[in-house]
């Protein structure tokens, strides 16, 4: 039976069908995942879902797909196939072949999801930092925000003194989680409710330091008149740079929404100062470091295959340092270094290390005991957030 399928979700799936020239899949050059279901093609997966034909198979390649975009340059068509997965797995949600379930711990338009949990067992509070009214708006992403907090002040102590008045903090999500799992309608109202928020303030600016938010809002319709900029932009244009430590050369792990972006070249005008050396994927070549794409709620084993892959091409540097630009990357790829440091690119830049370990010691407890049971209860039993379920 054929799902029924919305028009921009079919345009999508119909696109690739119709433009995918079944080549040796050229596109699977560096990603596993689409090697497994050789000799099928993403044209073929797409055809498969327009035809409510999806064999477990599939529905495996298409719930582990980390989104990275790597595969779009190997393409001989520069097919978007990232997009025609998640518009797959909205169809897959739709019919009832996913559990969305098995994602509610980072549904991220519920009063209560991981972000918010950790937030509240161990008391992270922003208030004094969040403005009714100001010009520029610095968004930290949920995991800058909650693995270094310290970090947060110091940056709007250094937006501060760039003028431009007062900077105030905004702790919401972008919403893209709910777009990756397929929740499409839910991430929908999350963005309008978003944007409201922001225009109430009054921002003409929103700084964003993940680059997860900032190519998702970035692209957002939504946003009309108010600007969205990189921090790692503004940090670059004030002149700043952060001097080297003498003797010590330095990688970059390059985000995957910033393959075709500028956030890697600002990154490395940032650490210019540091002997760059460069893994063996990098820029638009770059690899996952595991945490893309929501696929750790759905197969843990394959996000640590992903990062060890990318740490051994950091030891293969024989860099003493790899710097990231994106926080969620910072704490996948931490986690498993057995040699060098991972540091999130704002420690260098303040001079400020954060301990990674630390934080995961507290991911882990905030589960156990009294408090485990405790978070358990209302994760299980959240609601969605009043202002995602009107209608705006």
């Amino acid at each position: 039976m054929k799902p029924q399928v919305d028009r921009q979700t079919y345009e999508t799936l119909d696109n690739i069908d119709a433009e995918c020239i079944r080549c040796e899949l050229l596109c699977s050059e560096d990603c596993e995942i689409l090697q497994e279901i050789a000799p099928t093609t993403p044209g073929d997966v797409a055809r498969q879902v327009l035809g409510g034909q999806v064999d477990e198979e599939i529905r495996r390649f298409l719930l582990r797909c980390s989104l990275c975009g790597l595969c779009v340059n190997s393409c001989p068509k520069s097919l978007d196939i990232p997009q025609m997965v998640t518009a797959a797995r909205r169809v897959m949600v739709d019919t009832g072949m996913t559990d969305t379930e098995v994602y509610r711990i980072m549904w991220v338009d519920h009063d209560w999801n991981a972000i918010t949990l950790f937030r509240d067992t161990y008391q992270l509070n922003f208030d004094n930092l969040v403005k009714e009214k100001c010009y520029t708006l610095f968004m930290p992403g949920c995991s800058l925000a909650n693995e270094a907090p310290q970090l947060i002040y110091t940056t709007i102590d250094w937006l501060n003194g760039q003028g431009g008045g007062k900077a105030g903090v905004t702790l919401m999500c972008c919403g893209r989680p709910l777009l990756e799992m397929g929740l499409t309608e839910r991430a929908e109202r999350y963005e309008r409710s978003f944007w409201q928020k922001v225009k109430k303030t009054g921002a003409r600016r929103v700084v964003v330091a993940c680059p997860n938010c900032f190519h998702h809002l970035i692209a957002s319709e939504l946003k009309k008149d108010i600007e969205v900029v990189s921090m790692l932009e503004l940090m670059v244009k004030s002149g700043l740079r952060v001097p080297s430590a003498k003797g010590k050369k330095i990688t970059i792990h390059d985000s995957c929404p910033s393959r075709y972006g500028e956030m890697g070249k600002w990154a490395r005008q940032l650490l210019g100062d540091y002997e760059i050396t460069e893994m063996e994927h990098h820029g638009k070549n770059s690899i996952c470091c595991g945490s893309g794409g929501v696929v750790s709620m759905v197969d843990k084993e394959l996000r640590d295959k992903r990062s060890s892959r990318r740490l051994q091409e950091f030891k293969n540097t024989g860099a003493d340092t790899c710097a990231t630009y994106c926080m969620a990357s910072c704490n996948t790829l931490s986690q498993k270094a057995v040699q060098g440091d991972v540091r999130f690119i704002l420690e260098l830049v303040f001079d400020q290390l954060i301990d990674h370990a630390e934080y995961q010691n507290k991911l882990q407890a905030m589960w156990e005991g009294e408090w485990g049971v405790y978070n358990d209860f209302r994760l299980r039993n959240s609601q969605m957030l009043d202002e995602c379920r009107k209608e705006i």
